[in-house]
């Protein structure tokens, strides 16, 4: 081989590993190239995964956030409901020195007024009501003790029932009494003592969910639970609890005073009712329970857990019952 041959050799070979060389970089920087445009898009991908993470959570945060305000609000509710029935209990109260007894009465459905025609004053239709609030009912009426002991003057009967009242006077001594049961911390805030409203006196006087059935409050005999005019001698009212107690406990809620409720003398309606109470305004309200000013042989009706009587003004046979609520 002479030299020309040799040196066309040698040029070749530099020339090819020349291009080799060029290439051989050209795939490194491609591998580079797509090296760090896999990593961009892990990072990329790594964070959408962090974002949808993060609104998941956030999610599942709110929902639970949601749902804890709902069950704060429900159980907010369930305390505002049950608060009153929850405090309400069999209370011995005192008031200036003077006791009183109020008697549970758990809420409940029963049926009001009767089908009888053959009253002074309409009891019909019978009519299925429901109550919906617990309360406690007075064991007996408000004696003359208690109406002093409130209203401001001291003195009285703590058995004689306090009589001659009005219905609007009967308002103002539960004025004053939720006055002085709040400024002394005897009841609750959201509890006051009102007049109990018929569908109120009527189903306790029945014997509310305990009842059996009576025609009188406590009894088929009316000399076993009642003071008549015939079984006392008397006219008037006498002490308070000289009979036996219906069955919730309650003393005279047929016979000896009459008592007043919360409603406008009315008409009752045939329909199923919840919480009744007639509050359209007239010159007569509702008296419960009879009194002994009335002979029971000709008026027995009076004396029955459905007898009415509507009346205006007052007398010396009227008082009254409270309740608490």
């Amino acid at each position: 081989m002479n030299i020309k041959s040799i040196l066309i050799i040698s040029m070749i070979s530099m020339l090819c590993f020349s291009m080799t060389a060029c290439t051989g970089l050209g795939a490194e920087s491609e591998i580079a190239e797509n090296s760090s445009a896999a990593s961009e898009q892990s990072v990329i991908e790594d964070a959408e995964e962090e974002r949808q993470d993060r609104e998941a959570t956030l999610a599942v945060d709110e929902t639970e956030q949601e749902e804890n305000e709902i069950t704060q609000e429900e159980e907010e509710t369930m305390t505002s409901e049950n608060t009153n029935s929850s405090t309400l209990e069999t209370t011995t109260y005192n008031v200036n020195g003077v006791e009183f007894k109020m008697i549970y009465v758990e809420a409940g459905t029963f049926t009001m007024g009767s089908d009888n025609t053959n009253v002074a004053f309409s009891e019909f239709p019978a009519h299925q009501v429901t109550l919906t609030q617990d309360y406690l009912m007075g064991e007996t009426e408000v004696t003359e003790a208690l109406w002093y002991a409130v209203m401001g003057s001291g003195g009285g009967s703590v058995t004689l029932p306090m009589t001659s009242v009005t219905w609007n006077d009967a308002h103002e001594f539960i004025e004053a009494l939720n006055r002085i049961a709040h400024e002394q911390g005897l009841i609750p805030d959201a509890v006051n003592f009102h007049l109990p409203t018929e569908a109120q006196w009527e189903f306790a006087a029945k014997g509310g969910n305990l009842s059996k059935g009576y025609l009188y409050s406590g009894s088929n005999n009316i000399d076993e639970v009642a003071v008549t005019r015939e079984n006392s001698g008397s006219g008037s009212p006498i002490d308070v609890k000289t009979k036996e107690p219906n069955e919730l406990g309650l003393y005279d809620m047929s016979g000896n005073a009459y008592e007043w409720v919360d409603d406008y003398a009315g008409s009752y309606s045939s329909e199923a009712q919840t919480d009744p109470q007639n509050t359209t305004p007239s010159n007569s309200y509702v008296k419960r329970g009879g009194s002994n000013y009335h002979n029971f042989n000709s008026e027995d009706y009076l004396f029955t857990t459905t007898g009415r009587y509507f009346y205006g003004s007052t007398d010396w046979t009227i008082g009254f019952r409270i309740c608490l609520y």
